[in-house]
């Protein structure tokens, strides 16, 4: 159904799995390609089904200025995925599907996936938010974070790090089935201010009960850790 409200020709990619996107994501893919004002979306019911939780028991997320150092440098070198047809002062307006007694919901929604270097000019992230038909409309924009108290970016700005996808490399996923979700981006020029992460390339996965943290653009809005 989200795949059918987009016009035929226009050659955007829209997730099947939206999990990361913002609310209605689908129809203002839509509208913006087709050059129509964006509608305001219809309230959708929540249905009470398990497993659709995004926060499972105690909400510990922090803004990027609240993280100790060692955090802050990885952070440094996840980005957020964005629409690159829209125009900077357009995005990060949308309010992320939150109800008004969520945290964050004051916040705005930028991005419809997270990403992370992995090399000079490699991102990796997940298969459904990327593949060669959308790497053209899709660009990858870092610092997009609460870096000091109060001061919540509103869009993109123009002094963004903003990085274009040259080609994918690699994009795996099958919608509904437990296959590899992931993809492997060349960008258009190498990053040069910031570290890329190590990967576990070992195959093995850290024993039961470590530790772990995640970083990214939760509902597309500044990054959390």
């Amino acid at each position: 159904a989200l795949l059918a409200a987009m016009p035929r020709k226009a050659p955007l990619h829209i997730p099947p799995d939206l999990r990361d996107a913002p609310a209605d994501a689908a129809g203002q893919l839509a509208s913006y390609s087709s050059g129509e004002a964006p509608a305001v979306p219809e309230a959708i019911p929540v249905l009470p089904e398990p497993g659709n939780k995004a926060i499972i028991g105690t909400d510990d997320r922090i803004e990027f200025y609240e993280a100790p150092p060692y955090l802050k440098g990885q952070a440094e070198a996840v980005a957020a995925m964005a629409l690159k047809k829209l125009p900077e002062n357009a995005q990060g307006k949308t309010p992320p599907p939150l109800c008004p007694s969520e945290r964050f919901y004051d916040q705005p929604a930028l991005a419809f996936c997270t990403a992370f270097l992995v090399g000079p000019d490699l991102m990796a992230t997940a298969g459904h938010c990327i593949n060669s038909d959308s790497c053209a409309n899709t660009k990858f924009v870092f610092d997009f974070a609460v870096k000091n108290p109060g001061e919540v970016p509103s869009d993109l700005g123009p002094g963004s790090a903003a990085y274009s996808c040259k080609e994918v490399l690699v994009s795996k996923y099958t919608y509904k089935k437990r296959d590899p979700d992931m993809a492997l981006v060349r960008l258009d020029r190498p990053v040069k201010d910031r570290e890329p992460l190590r990967l576990n390339t070992s195959g093995k996965l850290v024993s039961e009960g470590t530790p772990v943290i995640t970083i990214g653009h939760f509902l597309g809005v500044p990054m959390k850790i």
